[in-house]
């Protein structure tokens, strides 16, 4: 019955990413629908993978989840990061991004390539005697690679979220916030699987991603995440002393400074 629960959460999961993706795509005019795109499709993966495991019936069956999984869960925490900065408006040169990407494809290759080497994995069994079926595994000894290097970008981006969070306006903090709970729910669910504090197995890194894309729907909807004005062409907009208003070519209005709402309110 819990594995039955859980998997209808996890397709709920996927349908919403289609959609935020959807409207991200044709509703949001702004360069950092890109890499934003790119996120909701590795979280796509990773609970896609997860959603395999539990459903998988032979050991072969689960390790096929994990190489889903994983595909997901590895490029998660770079693709997120480098989301942040372009959205937080800080600028890495091509080389760190690529070495960004490095360490997941190389991790991505031993999990993929482990039954032969036993690396990362020195076995990997199937479980359907619990509550939620679940992949049990033997881990090798370069297994902490899995866990380090998510975690680190996890931590970098928290730092740079609460950096930006004291730096910029008010207008942005909520956006902030949302962005900071997004990075946290999969980073307290790893350190509860490490710990082994985790019910019935059940791998919470997948299913804390069905609260982010929640987060995440907010964070645009309600929110407005893609803002046409970035946060540095705002504040030089209001340190013009005088009324400013920005339209585009079609003459719709995109942006007033204090000065041009305080002239025409008064």
């Amino acid at each position: 019955m819990a594995s039955h629960i859980l998997s209808v959460i996890l397709c709920l999961c996927m349908i919403s990413l289609v959609f935020i993706g959807r409207f991200t795509l044709y509703r949001c005019d702004s360069k950092k629908r890109i890499p934003f795109v790119a996120l909701l499709i590795v979280i796509f993966l990773t609970v896609l993978g997860y959603l395999l495991e539990i459903t998988a019936k032979t050991a072969s069956g689960g390790f096929v989840a994990i190489k889903v999984l994983y595909l997901g869960l590895l490029f998660l925490s770079p693709v997120f990061l480098v989301f942040l900065t372009g959205y937080l408006e800080i600028k890495i040169n091509r080389i760190i991004t690529a070495i960004l990407f490095i360490m997941p494809v190389i991790i991505l290759f031993l999990v993929w390539t482990t039954d032969t080497h036993g690396l990362i994995y020195t076995s990997i069994g199937y479980n359907t005697d619990m509550p939620v079926n679940s992949i049990f595994t033997t881990r090798g000894n370069l297994y902490f690679l899995v866990q380090i290097y998510p975690m680190s970008c996890g931590v970098i981006s928290f730092v740079l979220l609460i950096f930006r969070f004291f730096t910029w306006g008010k207008k942005y903090r909520v956006n902030i916030l949302l962005l900071i709970a997004g990075v946290s729910l999969p980073f307290i669910a790893n350190v509860l699987i490490i710990l082994n504090l985790n019910v019935y197995e059940i791998n919470y890194t997948p299913v804390s991603l069905t609260i982010v894309s929640l987060l995440l729907y907010i964070n645009i909807i309600k929110h407005n995440l893609f803002d046409i004005i970035p946060h540095a062409t705002e504040a030089a907009l209001q340190s013009i002393r005088g009324a400013f208003i920005l339209i585009d070519n079609d003459k719709n209005f995109l942006h007033a400074n204090e000065a041009a709402i305080d002239l025409l309110t008064a």
